[in-house]
């Protein structure tokens, strides 16, 4: 068995172990904190960061494909990098595209609310749905 100064299973962690819970503590904790502050008060919220996710997802999905095609060419990490980050930012662009349409058809199916000023309000995008951080966010 191993021994508790070789780091073994005694109930105490080393150094090893806390340094590594401390940096994930570090990492995650701000996505953490929006997803639980944020995001799983509203339930649209939660959709339009799975269907944000997706899109990584697939972008990622799509550069490794790339990457694949041209494995062992000369520069081919170089070439997937650049073309990775294309695709990154072509996904969001069309993330954000598609959100878009999706907010004005749900701007069109909803009875048209006038705020102080007379111009149109769309309910889901006032403060307190959220939705004004998530642009903020895009």
């Amino acid at each position: 068995p191993p021994s508790a100064a070789a780091g073994g299973f005694d109930g105490s962690m080393g150094a090893n172990e806390a340094l590594r819970a401390g940096c994930a503590l570090l990492a995650f904790s701000p996505s953490a904190l929006v997803l639980l502050a944020v995001l799983s008060r509203r339930a649209h919220l939660m959709i339009i960061s799975l269907i944000s996710a997706f899109f990584m997802l697939l972008s990622i999905l799509l550069a490794s494909f790339v990457y694949a095609a041209a494995a062992g060419a000369e520069g081919a990490v170089a070439a997937s990098l650049v073309v990775g980050v294309l695709l990154q930012c072509g996904m969001r662009f069309y993330f954000v595209r598609l959100y878009r349409r999706t907010e004005g058809m749900v701007k069109q199916a909803t009875a048209a609310a006038t705020g102080p000023g007379g111009e149109e309000v769309l309910p889901l995008n006032d403060v307190s749905s959220g939705l004004a951080a998530m642009h903020a966010l895009m």
